[in-house]
């Protein structure tokens, strides 16, 4: 762990701050969040189960730090927690992962989630001139539609799992068929052909992409593009 996130008052303070952040307003930006029972889920099941699960803590650390950014550009603060909590979440993520286990595929489940809607968050503050695909999000994202259906698949009683509440609002996530089906890669297809030096570029690695496309390509695209205009402006 850096130095600057050492047990400290400071610390406890600063993660106090982000997670009273992202209980009061950050949870109310993300997708689907009018539906009351999404809302709940994000906004009150996700920090209990952060209270015993690292990877989702961390992330939602992390995405709250990245909100509160939005108004305090230049807090070094902010912009040091923000780093820190994004490469814990990661670390703790595939950790959680490889560990993975049906009392801890709920949190997965979400942990998945918000990181895939934190690095969307991300492309915001990216350079636009000169022009290039988004590849470094879509690494990132790159293994989070298959982790969250294998995390899914391992919940332990899914009529009761909290992740529930999002996937009875997107009936689709609970469907590997329509999840990662080749028709919801129109009008990506172009991210495909680019080319990342030193990159391997195997069947595996294209698979990979061609999975994660798919999962992205079945959020409907207003709603996603909605979805970030509020938490970007909220």
């Amino acid at each position: 762990m850096s130095s600057h996130l050492w047990e400290s008052k400071a610390r406890r303070l600063l993660e106090l701050r982000l997670l009273q952040n992202y209980i009061q307003n950050t949870s109310l930006t993300l997708p689907a969040c009018h539906n009351e029972a999404v809302r709940h889920a994000w906004s009150v099941e996700v920090p209990n189960l952060a209270f015993e699960n690292d990877n989702l803590l961390y992330e939602m650390f992390s995405l709250s730090a990245l909100h509160l950014l939005k108004s305090h550009p230049a807090s070094p603060e902010l912009l040091v927690a923000r780093q820190e909590y994004m490469g814990l979440a990661l670390r703790e993520h595939r950790k959680a992962v490889a560990e993975l286990n049906p009392k801890r595929a709920d949190a997965v489940c979400f942990a998945s989630s918000l990181i895939l809607i934190d690095s969307f968050a991300s492309l915001q503050d990216r350079s636009l001139d000169p022009y290039l695909p988004p590849m470094e999000w879509l690494q990132m994202a790159r293994g989070s539609g298959p982790v969250f259906r294998i995390a899914f698949d391992a919940l332990e009683n899914p009529e009761t799992a909290k992740i529930m509440a999002i996937a009875r609002a997107r009936p689709f996530l609970a469907d590997g068929n329509i999840l990662f089906a080749e028709s919801n890669r129109e009008g990506l297809a172009d991210l495909l052909e680019h080319n990342v030096l030193g990159e391997i570029c195997d069947l595996e690695t294209m698979q990979a992409y061609e999975k994660t496309l798919s999962y992205i390509g079945t959020f409907n695209v207003s709603e996603i593009l909605r979805a970030s205009w509020d938490f970007i402006s909220g």
